[in-house]
Order: structure tokens, then C-alpha cells, then sequence
């Protein structure tokens, strides 16, 4: 190939590979860690995101194996203060019928035996109280209401982090949150006494976004 030729050529190639460099899309930008240091997090009025978060239920069945249930139809919020953190006040509602096994005719069943759904469609929490444990932990303490029975339950939660405001929408926090219900308090599963045995171990992933 003579000079003038390999030169033009290289030219095009060149200019074809710089064009394609330009044509192709950017990827968002890297997304760094979240602030962990809850005193960082903007005083306001935060309410849960219903496409991030649920409730995770696992009790013994039958003494072989534990049995695992969600939860994902729900509303939660809380104020919050960093300067009074122990201020803080939750409120939960669960919608009983969303109790989810995996099949819908016994997530139904389980729905309406486990938990009384058609009399009790709604499951509550508001908290009374909220103590430190750690930097970035504590425990919840409040006033559950399922299956027609209000008493005190407490929860062990962590506060995962926090993102400010920007190209994800608004501010948003993100929790998780573990506890025992001793179903018999509750009377959970008196329906099916032999199916069902021992507590009920909770957990709890949400998210917040602060409003506006």
C-alpha cells in the first residue's frame, strides 16, 4: 500500500473511532458511600418509600424448618431532630392482607388464620421511646397492634446511611430493624396451633425520602 493511501485510510479509521468515542452514552456518575453519621441527617418530616422496604416474618413450622413471610403493602414516617434524636417518633401501618408465603391461596389462608386480616386489616406500630445503643444504633420501643392486641415490643435498629438531595430526588435515609413478637401475646396462629410454633422472629428494611 503506497504512503498517500495508508495515510488516508488511517485518517478514516481515526475519525471513525473518534466518532464512535463521542457517539457512546455516559454512565451515571460513580455513586460514593452513604453519610453513616446519623447527626448529619436533616431535622424534617420523613415518609417511607413503598418500593424500598418490607417486613420479613419467619417462625417454626411444625419444629422442622422455619417458615418465611413478607409483608410489602405499608406506610411509615417519622420526625426527626439530630439535636433530639431520642425525640424521634415512628408511626407504621402494615396491610395485613399483603402477609405473602409465596402462593396466594395460602398467603390468604395464612392471611386470614395467622393474622385475622377480614377483622384486622390493618397491623400498627407507634413508638413511645428511643435509645441509643451505639453510633449508629438503638432500640425502639412501642406500641404494636396486630390481631386485635395493642402491647409494648421493642426493636433493635440500625441507621444505614443517608444521601442528600440531588440527582436521586430528595434526602433519603435507610434503615433496618430486628425483633421477637411472642406470637402468644398476640394471639398469632391460634388458628393452627400445631403448624405454627414458638415467636415470630421480625425484620425490617425501609427507606425514607424526606418531604417536601
Amino acid at each position: 500500500m503506497n504512503r498517500p493511501v495508508a495515510v488516508a485510510l488511517a485518517t478514516i479509521l481515526l475519525a471513525g473511532a473518534a466518532g464512535l468515542a463521542v457517539a457512546q452514552p455516559k454512565g451515571p456518575p460513580a455513586m460514593g458511600p452513604p453519610v453513616t453519621d446519623p447527626a448529619q441527617v436533616p431535622a424534617g418530616h420523613y415518609v417511607s418509600d413503598p418500593h424500598h422496604g418490607g417486613f420479613i416474618l419467619k417462625v417454626q413450622h411444625m419444629g422442622m424448618d422455619q417458615s418465611v413471610f413478607r409483608m410489602d403493602k405499608f406506610n411509615a414516617s417519622f420526625d426527626y431532630d439530630p439535636a433530639h434524636m431520642d425525640a424521634s417518633k415512628v408511626q407504621v401501618s402494615v396491610d395485613s392482607n399483603s402477609f405473602d408465603q409465596g402462593d396466594p391461596g395460602i398467603s390468604a389462608t395464612f392471611a386470614k388464620e395467622f393474622l385475622d386480616a377480614p377483622n384486622h386489616p390493618t397491623v400498627t406500630f407507634n413508638s413511645t421511646s428511643f435509645r441509643r445503643s451505639g453510633a449508629n444504633t438503638g432500640v425502639l420501643t412501642g406500641d404494636l397492634s396486630l390481631n386485635g392486641v395493642t402491647k409494648p415490643v421493642s426493636l433493635n435498629v440500625t441507621f444505614n446511611g443517608f444521601r442528600p438531595a440531588g440527582g436521586m430526588g430528595p434526602a433519603r435515609v435507610g434503615f433496618t430493624a430486628s425483633g421477637v413478637i411472642h406470637r402468644h401475646d398476640f394471639n398469632v396462629g391460634a388458628a393452627m396451633p400445631t403448624a405454627i410454633i414458638g415467636d415470630v422472629d421480625l425484620d425490617v428494611t425501609m427507606e425514607f425520602t424526606k418531604a417536601a
